[in-house]
């Protein structure tokens, strides 16, 4: 075992064991202290109840003296030994408040007392109302002798309860004392085989010292030569790593430039990038605008289509009133027909038929009329078809151009198709060109916190070089001090 772990342990066994004994020496007389109050409680109790009977007595003797005398003188004492007996019941109460069996015997026992004091003062009550024979019946009844039967009873009863609690008490500090006594007596051999423990310890750790000493002078020998080493070594390192600090400045310098170049060259790409994203957004713009005039002009295709049909029903129903004019027409003319030959059939029947040449004329007139209203109807239907014809041809003409139209938007559409692909494709080139840029300058960046942190371990490890110097030096003086010193107290090797 080692001298420092021979003499801790000698130490704290020096301390353990004498608190170890003050410890339990000190429990015991609490212990001892808690048992002597209870004892002084038990005859505390003990005391009260005897005080009780004979408080209560006194109250039965003065009551007595009343009765049998008559005379007040005896009252005032009787009140003053009712009063005491309250106050030392009050005592009782108190003085067992840590008992609750105690406590509820004495509860029992608070009736008993009270029936006993109501019984004397109606006596006397009697004896000044009724006289001594009035008294001496209630007297007689033994009612009162029964009660303070019944009140010595419990008292006695309370009393062997607290007898036997003031026995087990008085044990417990018999034993507490006894322990205290052999807890002292035992420690005290104890601590005496402790400090003989101890001062042999301590002639085995001056020994090992002595020989300690001996090795440490070896030691500091080479320990001398070591440290001499030691800082020709520290001085070869200085030199070497100042030559290696100038290196990792010159490479540190050179990453900062290529950093630059990095960071140059990822903002470029960046930028392209964003160029190549905005023309992609142009083009699925420009598409999206042709494919929107590519269904408008079919939708106005479709609706040229409609007219178209609209005006050929509208010609078909010019041609059907047409042949409905026609027809009116040679109506009409059958109808000037019969009317001339109605006017030669009335021109021949003389006056009889001069009203029907009235009639024959009106509908001649009738029938000019309608062959005027039909030539009108017909050159309007005429004009009508002509411009109808007009429309026709206009609208086959639209439809042409817009059918070309559409073929020229559907083609134009392709092309600004490929050309999103095309721009697409130069986006995500772009993209990958800017994310390679970004990873590269990411690289330079650790790159330059790299030889930034080699840079700042050389120039720490430069300006720890002065100290490794300084502390090999001030070692070397160690050395040779503790070789002077163990010289002068004659603990070198040859002593």
């Amino acid at each position: 075992m080692k001298a420092s772990v021979q003499i801790w342990t000698a130490f704290i066994l020096a301390l353990i064991i004498p608190a170890t004994i003050v410890l339990i020496a000190y429990r015991n007389t609490l212990a001892l202290v808690d048992a002597v109050r209870e004892v002084g409680e038990s005859n505390a109790i003990i005391n009260k109840l005897q005080e009780l009977l004979i408080v209560l007595s006194e109250a039965e003797s003065r009551q007595r003296g009343f009765i049998i005398t008559g005379k007040d003188v005896y009252l005032a004492p009787y009140q003053k030994s009712v009063s005491q007996v309250r106050q030392v019941m009050s005592e009782l109460h108190a003085a067992a408040a840590e008992s609750p069996e105690q406590g509820r015997r004495l509860d029992a026992l608070e009736p008993v007392l009270s029936a006993r004091l109501e019984e004397l003062q109606v006596t006397i009550e009697f004896r000044q109302q009724a006289g001594l024979e009035a008294a001496q019946k209630i007297i007689l009844d033994d009612r009162g002798r029964a009660l303070m039967d019944d009140i010595r009873h419990r008292l006695d009863v309370i009393r062997e309860a607290e007898l036997r609690s003031l026995s087990r008490y008085q044990q417990r500090a018999a034993y507490s004392a006894t322990l205290t006594t052999h807890v002292m007596l035992y420690g005290l051999v104890l601590a005496t085989l402790l400090a003989g423990l101890e001062g042999l310890l301590l002639h085995r750790v001056l020994a090992a010292l002595h020989k300690t000493h001996t090795n440490i002078a070896a030691a500091c020998e080479s320990l001398a030569t070591v440290t001499h080493d030691l800082l020709d070594a520290t001085t070869q390192q200085a030199s070497g790593l100042r030559d290696q600090a100038t290196a990792v400045a010159e490479t540190a310098a050179a990453v900062d430039q290529v950093m630059v170049v990095a960071e140059h060259s990822s903002e470029q790409a960046r930028s392209v990038a964003q160029a190549s994203e905005r023309a992609l957004e142009v083009g699925e713009s420009g598409r999206s605008a042709a494919e929107n005039a590519v269904v408008v002009m079919q939708q106005a295709r479709e609706q040229l289509l409609a007219a178209s049909r609209s005006v050929q029903a509208l010609m078909g129903r010019a041609e059907e009133i047409a042949a409905i004019v026609t027809t009116l027409d040679d109506m009409a003319g059958q109808t000037n027909i019969l009317a001339l030959n109605s006017s030669i059939e009335a021109s021949r029947s003389h006056e009889p038929g001069q009203g029907f040449a009235v009639v024959a004329e009106e509908i001649r007139s009738l029938a000019d009329l309608s062959r005027k209203a039909n030539l009108r109807i017909r050159k309007a239907l005429s004009d009508v078809r002509d411009a109808m014809q007009d429309v026709a041809a206009q609208t086959r003409s639209s439809l042409d151009r817009v059918d070309s139209a559409i073929a020229t938007a559907s083609q134009a559409g392709e092309t600004i198709r490929q050309v999103a692909q095309t721009l697409a494709q130069s986006a995500q080139a772009a993209s990958a060109i800017a994310a390679s840029a970004r990873q590269q300058s990411g690289g330079v960046s650790r790159i330059q916190q790299a030889m930034k942190a080699i840079d700042a371990v050389m120039k720490q490890a430069l300006n720890l070089i002065p100290r490794t110097e300084q502390s090999a030096r001030n070692l070397e003086a160690l050395a040779e001090r503790l070789q002077n010193l163990l010289t002068e107290q004659g603990l070198t090797g040859n002593a």
